[in-house]
């Protein structure tokens, strides 16, 4: 009798009149199995970034480091700036750069009104795994 043909039997004869499922004897134990590592390899993890600013009187000097992830990384540094004169926040685009960054105390327009800066950056690992955005906090600029 082929295997598709439906009878009303149990589950159990079924399996067995079609097999049925391996045995014990069937299946490797984790013991049997043989698991090699290979040496040097690199544990895949997400990158996490960190950051760490110092104010001077015009900039905020910014470097970060790195844990997790497959190096070399590409970091991208951002901003959002607070300006006093507007009362409003603006975020401006992230750009390329290396694991340090410096932040002026001007706005777009040059000179150095009231504002507030909050550097931000990212990383992309060498296997394109991006970490999370990290802000340094808000830095005064008056």
């Amino acid at each position: 009798m082929p295997c598709w043909f439906v009878l009303p039997v149990s589950v159990g004869l079924l399996l067995t009149a079609c097999g049925g499922p391996p045995s014990d004897e069937d299946v490797p134990s984790p013991n049997d199995v043989d698991v090699q590592v290979a040496p040097n390899r690199a544990t895949l993890s997400v990158p996490v970034v960190s950051i760490a600013c110092a104010q001077a009187q015009y900039e905020v000097n910014c470097s970060s480091s790195v844990t997790g992830g497959v190096p070399p990384y590409t970091y991208y540094w951002g901003e959002r700036v607070y300006l006093y004169l507007t009362n409003r926040t603006y975020s401006f685009p992230f750009h390329t750069g290396g694991a340090e960054s410096l932040f002026p105390c001007t706005y777009p327009g040059g000179g150095t009104a009231g504002q507030d800066i909050d550097p931000r950056v990212y990383v992309i690992d060498s296997t394109g795994v991006r970490s999370a955005t990290t802000s340094a906090g808000w830095y005064s600029c008056m």
